[in-house]
């Protein structure tokens, strides 16, 4: 055989393959389109029996059959779309409904399947019905952070003792997505968190405070005041910036007075934290000892003393200026960068 006719037939047979692929894909979307086309009846006739039983608040045979007759991707999309339109009572009747047709049992049976993504399909089936009281708290501890996520979601909805506790204890021992989803999750629960927050403030310190501190943060109650005035004294440096930062959402005197002291903290992370708090709360007494912070070593902290010395008006532009004749440079260039001044002097060739 020659090089040529091996060549022919090398290019025949990709020829054919490619025929062969190409037909496959024709049929799998001629399959997909049929499909399609004999669902939308069955799921017109179901929606429609849900809305009317919506304002009879009686589904009857007919509509349980029809919605039995939908597959489950077809149910959950449909109690999807349902679900987003409802409140209060609505919505727990289409809960019901949903476990008449055994669609919660289904979700129940996911969450405590071996692979990972059918256990994040039964949370998210879970959420979305506002069902799963028994199952989803379990993987809050998954091992997937998807599923954790998707568990820190759910619990938004259920802000029961046992779940609360259990989102605290997260903050320590998660990371990345799982680390954010519990923390948005507690600051959607809002005020059931404000009490285990508060005791577990009293109880935490170094690196293990961090989580706790940044949602007290967000939630900002005074009842955190005891916890953050304790936790500026923390040995962590980051620990004693997240206390500063929620001093200065709480206010209050003794709030101010360990701000300014925190003002010559060994930690530039610490300073900055603290003027940036003062700044916030308009302590304008405090300008004084913000003013020699123009002139420390660390970028970050005279660009937050500066902004807080703005944010005082009179008294904060009048050292501001003051400043623009100071013979220590970075401190007359943040000056110039806070008033808007432009540098006017020519560059040396």
């Amino acid at each position: 055989m020659t090089f040529n006719t091996l060549l022919v037939w090398v290019s025949a047979t990709e020829g054919i393959g490619l025929l062969g692929l190409a037909a496959l894909l024709l049929l799998h979307a001629l399959g997909l389109r049929w499909r399609s086309l004999s669902t939308q009846p069955k799921l017109a006739r179901a929606r429609k029996s849900l809305v009317e039983a919506l304002e009879t608040g009686r589904l009857g045979r007919q509509g349980v059959r029809r919605l039995r007759s939908l597959s489950r991707p077809n149910q959950i999309a449909l109690l999807a779309e349902m679900t987003s339109n409802l409140r209060g009572s609505q919505q727990v009747w289409l809960k019901e409904q949903a476990e008449n047709i055994g669609l919660t049992a289904w979700a129940d049976a996911r969450c405590g399947s071996r692979w990972w993504w059918r256990r994040l399909e039964g949370a998210r089936l879970h959420t979305l019905l506002g069902s799963g009281v028994t199952t989803v708290p379990a993987l809050l501890a998954d091992g997937h952070p998807a599923v954790q996520s998707q568990a820190a979601e759910w619990a938004t909805d259920h802000p029961s003792p046992r779940v609360i506790v259990t989102l605290l204890m997260l903050l320590n021992r998660t990371s990345g997505l799982s680390r954010y989803a519990v923390q948005d999750s507690l600051l959607r629960m809002g005020g059931p968190v404000v009490e285990p927050l508060r005791a577990s403030l009293s109880n935490l310190s170094g690196r293990r405070a961090i989580g706790a501190l940044e949602v007290a943060i967000g939630l900002a109650s005074p009842e955190f005041l005891a916890g953050g005035l304790a936790l500026c004294r923390d040995q962590t440096a980051q620990v004693r910036a997240l206390s500063a930062t929620l001093l200065g959402a709480l206010g209050g005197g003794d709030s101010v007075d360990l701000l300014v002291e925190l003002l010559e903290d060994p930690a530039h992370q610490v300073r900055a934290a603290s003027a940036a708090a003062l700044g916030k709360l308009s302590h304008w007494p405090a300008a004084s000892a913000l003013a020699l912070l123009l002139r420390d070593p660390t970028w970050e902290v005279r660009r937050e003393a500066g902004l807080a010395l703005r944010a005082f008006g009179p008294p904060g532009n009048l050292l501001l200026r003051r400043s623009l004749r100071d013979d220590c440079k970075p401190a007359a260039n943040m000056a110039r960068q806070v008033l808007d001044i432009p540098d006017l002097v020519p560059a040396v060739p």
